[in-house]
């Protein structure tokens, strides 16, 4: 069975809206606001929906040159923006990630992923991942389903 397969198989599901655009000279990433549910039930967090901010880059893209289509110059060439949504297995797997890189020293975060101890952007991602953390771990997702979701993201 695959981990899409699973999700489906005991009824997570995810829900995506594209929030934010590539653009010209910015980062060339696209955000999508994400809530996951659980047997048809949207899963919460503090009693509310919990929402997770999923982005997406230009390695994602599909690269043509084509001047018709919403695009993204880079040289000669446009990219579209037009990115796929982010699949359920896709953003529980970040999630989890997340989780784990989240619950790390700051220090140790750093040497895992490449970060100066110094840098503000570090500081930034670093947060955000114990913001997940926090927010991932108050879904009341059955243990068995959390465990065999996180043997599914190891392989994802």
């Amino acid at each position: 069975m695959t981990f899409n397969e699973y999700c489906a198989s005991v009824g997570l599901t995810i829900r995506s809206t594209q929030t934010g655009y590539a653009k010209p000279g910015s980062k060339n990433v696209n955000e999508y606001r994400c809530t996951l549910s659980f047997g048809g039930t949207p899963l919460s967090s503090g009693g509310k929906v919990a929402v997770f901010y999923y982005t997406c880059g230009s390695a994602y893209s599909k690269w043509r040159k084509d001047v018709n289509s919403q695009q993204c110059e880079f040289d000669d060439w446009y990219m579209y923006c037009n990115f796929e949504k982010p699949a359920v297995e896709t953003l529980v797997s970040c999630l989890i990630s997340d989780t784990q890189a989240g619950s790390q020293l700051f220090v140790d975060f750093c040497a895992d992923f490449g970060y100066d101890v110094d840098s503000i952007a570090a500081h930034k991602v670093y947060n955000d991942c114990q913001a997940n953390a926090v927010k991932w771990n108050s879904l009341r997702i059955p243990a068995d389903v959390l465990a065999k979701l996180q043997e599914y993201s190891a392989e994802y």
